[in-house]
């Protein structure tokens, strides 16, 4: 006899209708959104992690220590160091005391402390935890608010959304010089990554080859072949957002991110854009609602410019220096280099924030690079560039 879906349902509706809404505080590393929450150990303790949300992913991923220290059963990791599929249910992962809804989710497990290099956090949330909720990403105020769906009347400005059944993933249209395209919310990505077609067709916009500052998300190699760019106009719904930096990459990048979404998307928003919002969310019910925060100038791209990959062992790996009119923005630095600091910043310390940060500053002025160049210390004096 096959249990009804009402009653498989249920015990995850009681437990968050019972505890609704909830206020948490977050915190931003290089746009990149981490709370703290709660996971159930095998004897029903609760042991407390950070955890990365990223609704630009559609699987639950933990770091080894805590999935061993839960339970779960790991299975050999493979010689390239990848994460690896656990066969154990999902653990009871609760945020404000709110059971996230983690039913039928896929647990990857990834070796090392973290779940990923240069991101700060123990456990990553997908999309699907909240696809039963009303979520607020107040991002001026640093606080998620999870709600039931429906409730008190929602303030803002409304833009439709179209939210996957089973993965949560999020798009809405977007109007990018003039053309209406279709874009992803992701929470997990520090900037905005769009078609190099769309890019194509405005030859008009300033452009640079390679990821920088937000555009620079963990330094993949196809990242230091992506065309920089800066979007003079983008519209969602009546807002209308100015000089936006975004990276152009090739759209079979987005082909494959549009199996995990409702319908094709062109790219994605990222964090360079949220963060200027306080956004609501009914998910079940389409519906998003936005509100600008404090004015802010548009993001600096005065920096120094070099593609960068977060290591585990710490520092950041260069994979690219970032080209203008065809030439190379900082001199001395090759792919490969292991950077070690900036100017007084231990990078090997720093966060990736902090370090993209360090970076930026006037055109003409220069930051000290101390690096690792083929096993032997090299320092670079790298002049900032406006890269677009």
């Amino acid at each position: 006899m096959k249990t009804p879906l009402f009653l498989i349902a249920f015990p995850y509706a009681t437990a968050c209708l019972a505890s609704l809404p909830v206020d948490l505080p977050f915190t931003l590393d290089h746009n990149r959104m981490t709370l703290e929450v709660e996971l159930r150990r095998p004897d029903g303790s609760l042991r407390k992690a950070r955890a990365w949300l990223d609704t630009g992913s559609p699987g639950l991923q933990l770091a080894e220590p805590l999935a061993r220290e839960l339970g779960l059963e790991v299975p050999a990791f493979g010689s390239e160091g990848r994460g690896v599929p656990s066969p154990s249910p999902a653990p009871t992962i609760l945020a404000g005391g709110v059971a996230l809804d983690v039913e039928g989710a896929r647990v990857q497990i990834q070796p090392g402390r973290g779940v990923r290099a240069g991101v700060q956090a123990e456990v990553t949330l997908p999309a699907r935890v909240l696809r039963k909720l009303r979520v607020t990403f107040d991002y001026p105020a640093g606080r998620l608010r999870l709600s039931s769906p429906g409730g008190a009347a929602p303030r803002g400005t409304a833009i439709p959304c179209r939210v996957h059944p089973e993965t949560g993933m999020a798009q809405i249209a977007a109007n990018l010089g003039g053309e209406v395209v279709q874009l992803a919310l992701d929470t997990g990505s520090a900037g905005t990554w769009i078609t190099q077609a769309l890019v194509d067709r405005h030859p008009q916009w300033p452009v640079a080859k390679g990821a920088a500052g937000s555009a620079n998300f963990f330094g993949f190699a196809f990242e230091a072949e992506g065309q920089l760019v800066r979007v003079p106009d983008l519209c969602l719904g009546s807002l209308v957002l100015r000089t936006t930096g975004a990276l152009g990459l090739d759209q079979t990048i987005f082909d494959g991110y549009s199996r995990k979404t409702v319908a094709p998307v062109q790219g994605f928003i990222g964090g360079n854009i949220l963060k200027g919002f306080r956004i609501e969310m009914d998910l079940p019910a389409q519906m998003s609602w936005w509100t600008p925060g404090p004015a802010e100038g548009a993001e600096s791209f005065d920096m120094v410019g070099l593609t960068l990959r977060p290591l585990p062992e710490g520092g950041l790996m260069v994979v690219g220096v970032v080209q203008k009119d065809g030439k190379p923005c900082v001199d001395g630095v090759e792919s490969g280099d292991r950077l070690l600091r900036v100017d007084a910043l231990d990078v090997t310390r720093a966060t990736m924030g902090e370090t993209i940060q360090a970076l930026r500053g006037r055109p003409g002025d220069s930051r000290t690079l101390h690096l690792e160049h083929a096993g032997k210390p090299r320092v670079v004096r790298a002049k900032i560039t406006s890269l677009i």
